[in-house]
């Protein structure tokens, strides 16, 4: 029987990173690339709502025109609230998840990475 990442035994070791942080620069195990990065917190409730995602547009393509590779956002927004992607514990918004999907999709078309923040310190809302 195969567990969550499709392997058969969760006994076996991790892969070797691919991918490592050196001061400015990436260093995967063929070459090291310089990245320019962001935080913009903003941008899974923003695409989440279709009225505000020519905003999120407006933004992915600055980021591009100002040379951004890497942009870091979050994945979580938990409690009651808008575009709460978690507004109970276990319980998911699949608008949200669609807006996250969405958001993938449009920084991908700009050559943007987008780096998630999954985790937020709220107990309640913490698997243990």
């Amino acid at each position: 029987m195969g567990n969550c990442f499709g392997s058969e035994s969760a006994a076996k070791p991790p892969p070797a990173a691919q991918k490592t942080a050196n001061g400015h620069h990436v260093t995967s195990k063929s070459a090291m690339k310089p990245f320019v990065g962001c935080n913009c917190y903003y941008l899974l409730t923003r695409s989440s709502d279709a009225g505000c995602r020519p905003m999120v547009l407006q933004t992915l393509d600055s980021m591009q025109q100002m040379g951004f590779t890497v942009v870091r956002t979050w994945a979580f927004n938990d409690g009651p609230g808008w575009m709460s992607l978690q507004p109970q514990a276990g319980v998911y918004s699949q608008q949200v998840l669609e807006g996250l999907d969405w958001l993938l999709v449009e920084a991908g078309k700009r050559g943007l990475q987008v780096r998630t923040v999954r985790e937020w310190v709220c107990a309640q809302y913490t698997v243990p």
